[in-house]
């Protein structure tokens, strides 16, 4: 019989369970979970329950919960910066309802570099809007003006 040295196995990267509001459960890494800054605050009390996510839907925190581990692979250097302006570009690449709703959602968890990403896509859409289709988006401004701060 031959012995062989039992190797311990590695530990297993610590996950959180995020559940959307419209019930869509994701197991986030620890390192994602530190991009989302609202959700980050909540682990202590949380401990080992799923943490409710309820304005967000599970599209929504699909897209975000990828942003963020997008990011943190650049922040590893596993992509170079080009990589990542282009990535970027594509990810906002969508319909304005799911940019909207990104936007808010980013606001919402705190997601500081998707959000401004997320700005900075639609002061640059509202550029290329006739000024009818520009008074449409009054009221987005408005949100923006009376609730929306980062620091």
């Amino acid at each position: 019989m031959e012995n062989r040295e039992t190797l311990p196995s590695p530990e297993k990267e610590k996950l959180t369970t995020l559940m959307s509001l419209d019930g869509h459960i994701f197991p986030v890494e620890e390192a994602v979970i530190v991009e989302l800054r609202a959700i980050r605050r909540l682990l202590p009390a949380a401990g080992d329950a799923t943490i409710p996510i309820s304005q967000v839907t599970g599209q929504i925190l699909a897209k975000i919960i990828d942003y963020c581990r997008k990011h943190n692979d650049h922040k590893l250097n596993r992509l170079r910066d080009e990589e990542i302006s282009a990535w970027d570009r594509h990810f906002v690449d969508v319909d304005e309802e799911i940019l909207f709703d990104l936007l808010v959602a980013s606001h919402f968890l705190e997601v500081k570099d998707l959000f401004y990403l997320t700005v900075t896509t639609v002061t640059d859409m509202m550029k290329t809007k006739s000024p009818a289709q520009v008074g449409n988006m009054d009221q987005l401004r408005n949100l923006f003006i009376s609730n929306f701060r980062l620091d």
